[in-house]
This record gives structure tokens, sequence and C-alpha cells, in this order.
């Protein structure tokens, strides 16, 4: 039995790959899916829409999530999992402030330890745990001057988006160029403007999985709830709670009314594409 992770006390099966002989080395033939693995593993059932985004495979994912749908929760354990499943891979956690990396970090760090993982800190960065299978997690804060550097990421996940700059984009990128790895881009919209918006909204990026998960597709959420919200502030339960990107007080017209006005079949009536 591999040694360096303990059996959690309550659960029948092992976190770690059973097939695999040496887990410092070996990646098993088959992996269990999330949704299953933290099912019978973490103790976490997902709901249906919650072991959709789990197990989606896509390499680009943006999740446009309501508040408390539990985002970082799936976040978190979809980390753990890789971290576990695919030894000596490089995962980031990049947010916009530091507390907001700290605190996904923070969950990542006590799902391992509930799992019985024995980790340390990479003697780098202050946010990063070292697995003893040689995978790495480390939680960056917003520093497009500082995050630079990092190559060979298996997993990118930038949480509360909607408040990254970017420069914070344009810094991270690079560090999925060689590597093939995955990106998670998650949050609750904030307006309609910011690369949060561009990226829900660029039909361009064809490759990117998009999921809208609102309250009332949450079975958490009680219904009286939010009609209480929507009572109090409505513009906050419409952005918030209900996904939509909606214009600033202090937009004159709506962004997403002005791009269905524009027509390309007609040419700039200033020229030079203006």
């Amino acid at each position: 039995m591999d040694n360096w992770i303990k059996r959690p006390a309550k659960s029948s099966q092992k976190p770690w790959p059973a097939s695999a002989p040496d887990a410092r080395t070996a990646t098993p033939a088959v992996v269990p899916s999330v949704s299953a693995w933290a099912a019978e593993v973490v103790g976490f059932h997902a709901d249906p829409l919650q072991k959709e985004v789990l197990d989606c495979p896509a390499k680009r994912v943006i999740l446009n999530a309501c508040r408390q749908f539990g985002k970082s929760q799936m976040a978190a354990t979809r980390i753990a999992h890789y971290a576990i499943h695919y030894p000596d891979s490089n995962i980031v956690i990049a947010s916009p402030g530091k507390r907001q990396s700290g605190e996904l970090f923070l969950k990542v760090k006590n799902l391992l330890a509930k799992l019985g993982v024995h980790t340390k800190s990479d003697g780098i960065n202050e946010h990063s745990l070292v697995l003893p299978n040689g995978s790495r997690i480390v939680g960056l804060p917003h520093s497009p001057d500082t995050v630079r550097g990092f190559s060979g990421t298996s997993l990118l996940v930038i949480d509360e988006a909607s408040y990254a700059s970017p420069e914070l984009y344009v810094a991270i990128m690079p560090f999925l160029a060689t590597s093939n790895g995955t990106m998670w881009v998650m949050s609750t919209p904030k307006g309609q403007t910011g690369m949060f918006y561009e990226l829900w909204h660029n039909e361009r990026l064809t490759r990117w999985q998009r999921f809208r998960l609102t309250a009332d597709q949450c079975p958490r959420i009680p219904a009286e709830f939010l009609e209480e919200m929507k009572i109090i502030h409505p513009a906050r339960y419409w952005e918030e709670f209900m996904c939509e990107f909606r214009a600033a007080a202090t937009q004159v017209f709506d962004r997403e009314i002005l791009t269905r006005c524009h027509d390309d079949a007609y040419e700039p009536f200033f020229g030079n594409g203006v």
C-alpha cells in the first residue's frame, strides 16, 4: 500500500489511484470521474448540475455562477482530484486579491488534510502545497508583475474572475502555452465590462464550455429567499443570483442592445473603421 496518504476513517475507498503501484510516478489507466470520487471518498454528493461541471472534459471552462452555488467547493474538489490522480502536476489558483486566492487555497488544503494527504510548502510561495507524489498547488494574488514565471501548468483556476484585470489574464495565460493544460474561469457577473464578460460573450472562443448556474437551479437555495432578495434589491438579484450581466447605473445604453444593433453588412459611416 502506498504510505504517502492515509485512508479516511469513514471511507471504504482509497483517495489515491488504487491501480498505481508507485504513486510518485504512475498514472492509473482509468481515473475515476471527479463526481464519483467526490461522493465515494470525500463525501461530497454533487447535485446534477454540479456533476456536469465537475466531470466536464473541456480544456476551457467558464462558470457564470450565482452566489452560494458551491463553485469554490467544486473547484477545490477538482483541484484535489487532479493533484492526487496525476503525479507531478502543477496547479495554479489565481484571483484578483490575496484573500480570494487564499480562501480557495485553504479549501483545497483542508480537503487534502481531511483525506489524510501529507503536504508541505514548496519553500518559495506563501500559499503552496507539495504532495508526496510531486504534484504542486500554488495560490497567487493579483499582481501581474510578480505572477510571471510559471510554466507547465496542468490546471489553472481563476476565482472571482469578474474582478480580475486584463493584465492578470495576459500574465497568466502563457502558463498553459506548452502544457495543453486546463483552465477554469469562475465568477458571479459584475457589469458589462472586463475580461470575464468578454470571455462569456465572445462566440469566436469555440472551445470554451460555458455553464450558467442560477440560484433557481440550486436545490440548496429556497425560493422564499430569492423572492425576498428580488424585492430588497432587484438589480443585485438579477446579477448575483440569476447571473445576468447588467448595465451599470452610469451606463446610458445597455451594451448587449448596442451589440445587437451592430451590422457588418454596412460600411462604417466615417470610414477607416470608425
